[in-house]
């Protein structure tokens, strides 16, 4: 019988060595949730006051306008007149 001599078992061994690394190293999907939107504050006017939220789902999104608190509200589609899209941010 043929012993294997290292130049045949090397390709073999490399692709291994890819294909458990690939699934070693694998994004699980969660840092490219993590993307900050722009949100807009629907006082006085529309979509008037722009605020950015992280919108990692947790607490809704709100900024303090004077003494008052107010939702910061996205657009679904950036040509909408309306913000309707809820937005959130990371706990305090």
């Amino acid at each position: 019988m043929k012993t294997m001599n290292l130049k045949s078992v090397l390709p073999l061994l490399l692709m291994v060595v890819a294909i458990t690394s690939a699934f070693a190293f694998q994004n699980e999907g969660k840092a490219t949730s993590a993307v900050a939107e722009i949100g807009w504050v629907d006082h006085p006017l529309p979509c008037q006051i722009e605020e950015t939220c992280e919108n990692l789902g947790g607490e809704i999104c709100t900024i303090m306008d004077g003494t008052v608190e107010r939702q910061v509200k996205g657009k679904y589609n950036p040509s909408d007149f309306t913000c309707d899209k809820t937005l959130t941010r990371t706990p305090n």
